[in-house]
């Protein structure tokens, strides 16, 4: 009898910042079955997130830095530095292309807005099948239209809610719920 692959799954967020969508990802992590996924969790900086992921057994943690430029471009502020930022990307976005070629990750998941837009570029680019789990809603605008446009590329749409899955019109969108814990696990989860 075949012995079964297991699947392995280049997580990609862009934030060490723990916020509500880090809070359920460390969840993901947490609780992903470890028999049928191997998890490898990819951040674009050192930090909270970073430090909690690699105290969950069988998650493997890397950093590969991205400029704060970067990390901190705000979709909705317009200036010439707005315009300009994506030159910051080159070099960051090579090394993580060649991590995720070298990688036997058959999935790349992305759990952030930036890491959306990276993950599908690296992931296409390196014959990746790409899952965006999506939790924003985005206001009318470019950013929205380039969002909704790059989407169509996506092999699977993972959003938080109906509200969310609205914003696309492509078949591959499914509505997955943000699981919670018993109040027991999530005082201990949080150290309370």
């Amino acid at each position: 009898m075949k012995k079964k692959h297991k699947i392995d799954v280049l997580f990609l967020n862009h934030t060490a910042t723990i916020g509500g969508a880090e809070k359920s990802f460390l969840d993901i992590l947490t609780y992903i079955n470890k028999e049928k996924f191997r998890p490898l969790f990819v951040c674009f900086e050192e930090g909270p997130l970073v430090e909690k992921a690699k105290k969950i057994s069988g998650v493997q943690v890397k950093v590969i830095p991205f400029p704060e430029k970067v990390l901190k471009y705000n979709r909705d502020k317009k200036g010439l530095s707005q315009l300009v930022s994506p030159l910051y990307l080159l070099w960051p976005m090579l090394k993580l292309l060649l991590f995720t070629m070298r990688s036997n990750a058959d999935v790349v998941y992305t759990n952030s807005m930036k890491a959306h837009f990276v993950g599908l570029l690296v992931g296409k680019l390196s014959f990746k099948k790409v899952i965006w789990h999506v939790r924003d809603i985005l206001d009318d605008g470019l950013n929205k239209k380039l969002f909704v446009a790059l989407s169509h590329r996506v092999d699977q749409i993972i959003c938080i809610s109906k509200a969310v899955s609205k914003q696309f019109t492509s078949e591959k969108v499914e509505v997955v719920y943000n699981g919670m814990l018993p109040i027991e696990e999530i005082q201990a989860y949080e150290g309370a």
